[in-house]
């Protein structure tokens, strides 16, 4: 054939080269994309950089990513194979449950629209307690249809401080859900987060937290606490205070209090100054021995003095809480004098709640 010559062949192609090009690693400072993650990362909000080191710290870690495998979808269209068959149904409707809400409204509607039956044909009267049970009108307990918690539950001195306690799942996530509602998360999934936000705060400040817990076996045992999400899980993964509270301060940069019988106990951030605008305080209840609530409180109401770990590990940036909180600390000492404990304990006899 006829041969191509070099001046015919476009100036683009002379320069195709198929040697690998090695990137050099040494000054990854100099490059002009992590400059341009700098500069950005420099004029960003708190809230934004909190964002863009978490994505950054899921990149170097991927087992702390809140990411999950896509459950199997269900097909929706089309017959099945075999459908002419006399097989077992499946059920593989995509439309959804039923709210507790809606099965009252169906089960009202059934008893009024029942009419009486002849004697003669003996059809089974069906009744709330005796109607025999639909699998598709099953419910799954969620934070709506749970109701509400009574405030007796909580110490008397602190129940008009109370303004409203909502009850969630108790699928041994209810710690990391109560945290989720406080901080107004979806519903439903929104403990997954919690879960991953917490892992993101202990991978990424490690080596203080090796300091605040006492060393590095409690930081690991923390970290297979947060690693799970199964629902229900085991007692092993429940929501563990005092620990889980430090992270949940700092991570979210709000106070946290818990509330229960057995103590009360306040949670600050240990590196961040209180918010220039209306602090937020997220409140949870301990109830019954072994289940975590929200809890909505009135603003300004009296909450515990800090835990005393915040006061020997907590940053510099952090002492102006202190003083934002000296008035609130002072009226729970005076209502609650000594019939609560309000410290954590120490490394040998902590106060444990899970």
């Amino acid at each position: 054939g006829d041969k191509i010559h070099l001046e015919e062949i476009n100036d683009f192609w002379k320069k195709l080269s198929i040697t690998v090009v090695n990137v050099d690693l040494s000054d990854l400072g100099a490059r002009p994309e992590f400059l341009a993650l700098i500069d950005r990362y420099k004029n960003s909000t708190t809230d934004q950089q909190v964002f863009m080191l978490k994505q950054m710290l899921e990149l170097g870690n991927p087992q702390c990513s809140g990411l999950l495998q896509p459950l199997v979808k269900a097909k929706t269209k089309g017959r099945p194979f075999g459908w002419r068959k006399e097989l077992p149904k499946i059920d593989n409707s995509t439309k959804r449950d039923p709210s507790a809400f809606e099965l009252e409204i169906h089960e009202f509607n059934s008893s009024q629209s029942a009419k009486p039956t002849a004697p003669a044909k003996k059809k089974l009267k069906v009744t709330k307690s005796t109607a025999p049970r639909n699998k598709k009108m099953d419910v799954l307990k969620t934070p709506q249809s749970l109701g509400k918690v009574s405030i007796l539950k909580f110490p008397d001195f602190f129940r008009p401080f109370i303004i409203d306690a909502n009850n969630v799942d108790g699928d041994g996530n209810c710690g990391f859900r109560a945290v989720a509602a406080c901080m107004e998360m979806d519903s439903e999934n929104g403990w997954l987060m919690v879960r991953s936000d917490l892992t993101g705060e202990l991978l990424y400040f490690r080596e203080e937290y090796n300091k605040v817990f006492g060393g590095e076996e409690q930081v690991n045992t923390l970290l297979d606490i947060l690693d799970t999400y199964d629902s229900p899980c085991p007692p092993k993964n429940w929501f563990l205070l005092p620990y889980m509270g430090y992270l949940v301060a700092s991570t979210y940069h709000h106070v946290l209090v818990s509330i229960s019988p057995e103590a009360c106990l306040t949670f600050v951030p240990l590196r961040s100054a209180p918010p220039s605008k209306k602090q937020k305080v997220l409140a949870i209840g301990f109830i019954d021995g072994n289940h975590f609530v929200p809890l909505k409180l009135k603003a300004g109401c009296p909450i515990p003095e800090p835990v005393a770990l915040w006061t020997k590990f907590h940053h510099r940036e952090a002492d102006k809480w202190e003083k934002s909180l000296r008035q609130r600390n002072r009226a729970f000492n005076e209502i609650a004098g000594n019939k609560v404990q309000t410290q954590e304990g120490s490394y040998d006899q902590p106060i444990i709640l899970e």
